[in-house]
């Protein structure tokens, strides 16, 4: 049995990593440093990110996440954030259907 290999895409050329943001009164990922647009971020965009190297920037700092994982349809990342260093979940959008695409 091999290792899994996560391969890079063109689009993925000289990314050093990817930055997703979230804010304390949110628990969703946005793709924006405003924390406007979560939309953006579904579940295969975040999985893709996530898989390949991504920061969170929390409330202007940045976390490197601990944990994440595909549940309910959506990617759930889960960084040490909160208060006295407590875990904190943020979740990504569902993807779209075919009738919202």
């Amino acid at each position: 049995m091999a290792i899994e290999a996560i391969y890079a895409d063109a689009k993925d050329k000289y990314v050093a990593n990817y930055v997703m943001y979230g804010k304390t009164s949110e628990t969703e990922l946005f793709v924006d440093s405003a924390c406007k647009d979560k939309a953006s971020i579904t579940l295969d965009v975040a999985m893709d990110a996530l898989k390949k190297g991504a920061l969170i920037c929390y409330d202007g700092k940045y976390y490197t996440p601990t944990s994440f994982e595909e549940s309910g349809g959506k990617a759930s990342v889960v960084i040490p954030a909160g208060a006295s260093g407590a875990d904190v979940t943020l979740t990504s959008q569902t993807n779209p259907t075919e009738e919202e695409e």
